[in-house]
């Protein structure tokens, strides 16, 4: 691996850019996105310290399907196309590895298409809310609080929702007693009924 620095709102890859390298997140935050003809941007998925990210264009060759920009100061690591294939020709466990990486990505990315055409927003909203917990979720006494911070704008760019739906779903959600609001942090305080609501 070759580590890199990026400061926030750094491009760490263009959509089109020739994929040379995959990328593990040492420390920091990366939001992979993809941009329309139009300019408007919509969020796929934030990674964290520990993730993985731009392996599909270094296992098929195609140009990058998305960016990725730093949304604090990250440190990454890389591994170039031509070092990764070798590894995976001569560890037979490593290549089985990676293809269960990339299956749960395949997973990922089929129930993101189905959420967002059989789900209302607030649906939507708690079925994110719930991943995010999953991933960056942080057991505390009154709750689970995420430990990653969105914008409303950035909660609406990844379920394909306006901003002023995603207010509305969140106030609805902080009145009825499910979640905390401070800032941008969201705290679950009721994880049971954040749940039913996502289903």
């Amino acid at each position: 691996f070759v580590s890199r620095q990026f400061q926030q709102g750094d491009m760490i890859f263009l959509q089109g850019d020739p994929g040379q390298a995959l990328y593990l997140i040492e420390t920091g935050r990366v939001r992979i996105y993809v941009q329309e003809d139009s300019g408007q941007e919509t969020s796929v998925i934030y990674y964290t310290t520990g993730d993985i990210f731009g392996e599909m264009s270094v296992i098929d060759g195609l140009p990058r399907s998305a960016s990725a920009v730093a949304l604090d100061g990250t440190v990454v690591l890389m591994l170039g196309r031509d070092r990764l294939r070798g590894h995976l020709r001569t560890m037979p466990q490593l290549a089985y590895n990676f293809m269960q990486a990339l299956s749960v990505r395949v997973r990922y990315s089929t129930l993101q298409v189905g959420s967002r055409t059989l789900l209302d927003v607030p649906a939507r909203l708690a079925r994110k809310l719930v991943e995010l917990a999953q991933l960056h979720g942080q057991v505390a006494a009154d709750g689970v609080r995420l430990n990653v911070t969105l914008t409303q704008s950035e909660l609406a760019s990844l379920i394909g929702a306006t901003r002023e739906s995603i207010n509305k779903a969140l106030g609805h959600l902080k009145r009825e007693g499910v979640i905390r609001l401070d800032q941008n942090q969201i705290t679950i305080l009721d994880p049971d009924a954040l749940r039913e609501l996502s289903s």
